[in-house]
């Protein structure tokens, strides 16, 4: 019964299980700011933190987008507007050439770690 409904394994899950606790990390500035861009291989989701120093006069609130799939544009959604299909960032879109665009704000690569 199984193997006729597909086998009983998701894409998702593969992808999952090939690429648990593999994380993408990516040194960024956006408006003189330091931040650290994850992206998590697992279930292609993006978490971005804020870099603090001691006494730089900023609130210690470090989670700048908490863990989540980021959309390739963003729009304003107005009544009548829809979302269609699944336009999320991959992997395969991220270039070191390019910037990193998450809500309208743009970040600037200045480097990555090891793995990446």
């Amino acid at each position: 019964m199984e193997k006729k409904l597909g086998g009983g394994k998701r894409p998702s899950e593969k992808q999952f299980l090939d690429h648990d606790r593999k994380v993408l990390q990516f040194f960024v500035r956006s408006e003189d700011l330091q931040f650290v861009w994850h992206y998590f291989l697992a279930d292609d989701t993006v978490e971005i933190r804020e870099v603090h120093f001691p006494n730089d006069g900023r609130d210690s609130f470090s989670v700048y987008l908490r863990r989540q799939k980021l959309p390739n544009t963003f729009e304003i959604n107005m009544p009548g507007h829809q979302f269609i299909g699944d336009r999320y960032l991959t992997c395969d879109e991220i270039q070191y050439d390019k910037d990193l665009v998450a809500y309208g704000r743009v970040f600037q690569i200045c480097g990555v770690d090891k793995f990446t």
